[in-house]
């Protein structure tokens, strides 16, 4: 499957999920998001756009990755703004896009490993990733490596530990292969999520007020 459509499904995996939450947390409807197989999606989701922009990072230039790190920088510091608008100490601080900045300005330094180097890398964030939730910290600087303060709440929360793994992941998968060209699919199925794929950043920034005003439109 091409990046980009791969890039789509995360995509529109993702609008089903934050749908169901829109619905519940906005409008009482029981989805149930918060357990069950909603959570394998969310993670199967998570992990699948994470690893393909890790893909896309070793399989590019440098350049590419410092300037997908500025857009997704970009895009992460107008989330924390609308979200601290709107809803107070449960605003994104570390997001899944401010993660994705951070990643891709790591990208250049992974792309320069042994691929032994990326593994212990890859088995530290998780290792990591496991630990830093038993640390106790009253001040908020840590938060990008899963450290948390007492009584942190985010509707929005992707640390570098443990989410780092999939992008390494994906980052040496990407680097052993040539940059991927586009080239025509007569799948409109593949076509429809190339689609999304390409345009992932302003969906992401898009697609929450839109929901919220459509779902208000019908359900008041």
């Amino acid at each position: 499957m091409p990046l980009d459509a791969a890039r789509g499904l995360a995509v529109f995996l993702m609008l089903i999920f934050h749908l169901a939450v829109d619905l519940e947390d906005f409008f009482g409807c029981p989805t149930g998001y918060r357990h069950g197989w909603w959570q394998a999606l969310r993670y199967f989701t998570v992990m699948l756009f994470i690893g393909v922009s890790g893909w896309t990072a070793g399989a590019n230039t440098n350049g590419r990755a410092r300037r997908g790190a500025f857009r997704a920088l970009a895009g992460a510091l107008l989330v924390s703004a609308a979200t601290y608008s709107f809803l107070g100490e449960s605003y994104v601080r570390f997001g899944i896009l401010h993660f994705l900045s951070c990643a891709l300005f790591l990208a250049p330094l992974l792309r320069g490993q042994s691929d032994f180097s990326l593994f212990l890398a890859a088995a530290f964030s998780v290792a990591a990733g496991w630990l830093a939730p038993g640390i106790n910290t009253g001040a908020a600087y840590l938060l990008p490596f899963g450290v948390t303060p007492q009584g942190f709440h985010s509707v929005d929360y992707y640390p570098l530990f443990p989410w780092l793994a999939a992008f390494i992941a994906g980052l040496a998968a990407g680097r052993r292969r040539a940059p991927l060209k586009a080239r025509p699919c007569g799948n409109p199925a593949v076509r429809a999520a190339a689609f999304l794929g390409k345009r992932s950043l302003f969906i992401y920034l898009a697609h929450q007020p839109l929901f919220l005003l459509f779902l208000y439109a019908m359900m008041g």
